[in-house]
Parts: C-alpha cells; sequence; structure tokens
C-alpha cells in the first residue's frame, strides 16, 4: 500500500522545508509526495526544482486557490489513501507513516493533532464518533486525515468555490449524505500552527457563512433538530456533572474517615 501526501503552498517557502523535511524524515518510504505551488515568487519554485527527483509530482503555475490547488494534487495521485500535508505543516514525528499503514482499514482513518498556538502547544484529540453535532462546531483536521483516493472519484473533489470550508464539506457529505465510513485511531499524525487561513480571525464570518450555507441547503432537518435538542443535551450534561461532582465528594469525605 502507498501513501500520497500532497503538500499546497503560496509563498510559503520556509514553511514548505519544514514540511518537506518531515516528509522525507519518515522512517517508512511507502509513499509519494506531490507538491502544489501556485506560482510563488519567494523562491519556493526554486527550491521544489532542486527536490525534484524526491517527488512523484510537481507544478508551479497560477491555480484559483487551495483546493482548486488539492484537487490537482489528487488527479494526480497515485497512492490508495491520501494526506494533505499543507506548508508548514509537519508529521508528528518520523514514524507516523509506518505506524498507520496497518491502520488503514477504512473510508477515513483519522488521528490526533498537535496544536501549537505562540508559546504553547498541545494535542488535540479528535472524537471517536462522527456525529453531527461535531460538524456544526467543528471538523476533522485535513492534516492528521487519510482519505481512501477512490472517494474522491465517488463523490466528487474538493469545492473550489470555497475559500476556506471544502475539507469540512467533504467530510460532513463523505460521513452523513454517502455513509462513508471512518475510524478514530489512537496517533498523534501532524503538528499544526495556528497562523493558517482558517485559523485567522478575520477568517471567522467566511467560514461561519460558508458553513451555514452548506448545512442551510444539504441538511435543513439535521440542523434543525440539532438547535431544538443543543439546549435539552447542554442542561442534561450540566446535571450530569453536577451528580457527579456530588458522588465524588460523598466519596472522598468517606475516605478521610
Amino acid at each position: 500500500m502507498k501513501i500520497s501526501i500532497i503538500t499546497v503552498n503560496l509563498n510559503n517557502l520556509t514553511g514548505l522545508k519544514q514540511t518537506t523535511e518531515s516528509v522525507l524524515a519518515q522512517s517508512s518510504k511507502n509513499f509519494e509526495h506531490l507538491i502544489i505551488d501556485g506560482n510563488s515568487t519567494d523562491g519556493s519554485k526554486q527550491y521544489i526544482e532542486s527536490i525534484s527527483d524526491k517527488l512523484g509530482y510537481w507544478q508551479s503555475k497560477n491555480d484559483l486557490g487551495i483546493y482548486d490547488a488539492m484537487n490537482t494534487g489528487i488527479k494526480h495521485a497515485t497512492g490508495e489513501y491520501l494526506i494533505f500535508l499543507n506548508s508548514g505543516d509537519i508529521f508528528y514525528n518520523n514514524d507516523v507513516i509506518k505506524n498507520v499503514m496497518e491502520l488503514l482499514v477504512k473510508d477515513i482513518v483519522y488521528g490526533d493533532i498537535e496544536i501549537v498556538d505562540r508559546d504553547k502547544k498541545y494535542v488535540h484529540v479528535t472524537p471517536t464518533v462522527l456525529s453531527f453535532g461535531h460538524f456544526v462546531n467543528n471538523n476533522l483536521p485535513h492534516q492528521s486525515a487519510f482519505i481512501k483516493r477512490e472517494l474522491f472519484s465517488t463523490y466528487g473533489l474538493y469545492n473550489p468555490e470555497l475559500k476556506i470550508c471544502a475539507d469540512w464539506t467533504f467530510f460532513l457529505d463523505a460521513v452523513f449524505s454517502y455513509n462513508a465510513s471512518y475510524i478514530h485511531i489512537p496517533l498523534t499524525i501532524s503538528t499544526f500552527k495556528t497562523d493558517g487561513v482558517s485559523s485567522l480571525a478575520e477568517n471567522s464570518q467566511v467560514i461561519a457563512v460558508e458553513r451555514n450555507s452548506h448545512l442551510i441547503n444539504k441538511y435543513s432537518a439535521f440542523l434543525s433538530d440539532f438547535r431544538t435538542n443543543e439546549p435539552m443535551i447542554a442542561k442534561y450534561k450540566a446535571l450530569k456533572n453536577s451528580r457527579m461532582i456530588k458522588i465524588l465528594s460523598f466519596f472522598f469525605k468517606q475516605l478521610r474517615f
């Protein structure tokens, strides 16, 4: 089995080098690395040319944006599974590919992700069950998800008209419209720095608009039920937590004697 690692880049030479070095350092070589560059002017193209013998495919030309570039990578990928590790993203350690190979048993196989936020870092653990409510408020990190390549042939590529949320719509539709199989694996796959497009505060409105539009157009019934039940679920969790606190408090009081 082979994994296709797709890297999209635009004028981020420093991040591109970090990503590429992380990929090349993998102990398992059962992968191909594809770099899709948007005709960068910061030296990225020259760097890609210098390592072209280590790449499965690369190009540097104008495109329509992030998802158009990611779609280009998909079209040229030959691996059974794809992962999108864009410039600046790195694998968590050098054994990620080796450790994940035998775990690729579902349409979507996803692990956890290390978040680097300025001077602090932590591991975000993704949920075992992907509920509709999870997608209303969150996403799967594409940096930590291995996607069976044939899903893109069956369900379509990323929507290039979206600026930020096409990976979110793909995961949502794959799970809830097409019943794609998935599994969470207890491995930290990648490290993500919170300086990317989707993390910028000025893009929060774009994210809200793109998500709400997709939810209303395709999942209005789901969304209505979720918004009706969400307050009750929150109250139940609060009540459950308060009861648990009382039980633990009683338990610890008994231990004092």
